[in-house]
């Protein structure tokens, strides 16, 4: 049986060696694309929307809840509650510089609810800030 498997191998390296080669002075192709890691393709952009979604998904939905009404899972722990965004008397009374203020600078900064946390690294990311003013304006009733 070992014989037959040595055969096989010599015959077949022997059959290689009578092939035509490409010349050496052809120059290579292209070097093939590595295959994607995850998915198809390099990862879409994420966009200041994409950013503004999560930033109220993971840091004010636990208190404003997920449509703006200011009953989210802590909410009742916090006195006065949290802000109700679909309020229309409050969307007409507010400006949107107003709302990126407090966003940016926590309630207490300008006389609201100290349990509103300041985002300061907002200030440094106006289309994220201003994506996350368009949301509050949507939850208008």
């Amino acid at each position: 049986m070992m014989k037959r498997v040595v055969c096989v191998i010599a015959i077949g390296l022997l059959g290689a060696c009578g092939k035509d080669e490409p010349a050496a002075s052809a120059a290579p192709g292209p070097a093939p694309a590595p295959p994607p890691m995850f998915g198809e393709g390099p990862p879409a952009a994420v966009t200041a929307a994409d950013q503004a979604k999560q930033i109220w998904e993971t840091g004010c939905v636990a208190c404003h809840g997920p449509a703006g009404r200011g009953d989210g899972s802590m909410a009742a722990q916090l006195t006065p509650r949290p802000r109700d965004h679909g309020d229309p008397a409050w969307q007409d009374a507010v400006t949107d510089d107003e709302i990126a203020k407090v966003i940016v600078g926590g309630g207490a900064a300008l006389g609201k609810s100290a349990s509103m946390p300041a985002r300061p690294d907002l200030a440094e990311r106006p289309e994220v800030l201003a994506e996350l003013v368009r949301r509050i304006r949507g939850f208008r009733r």
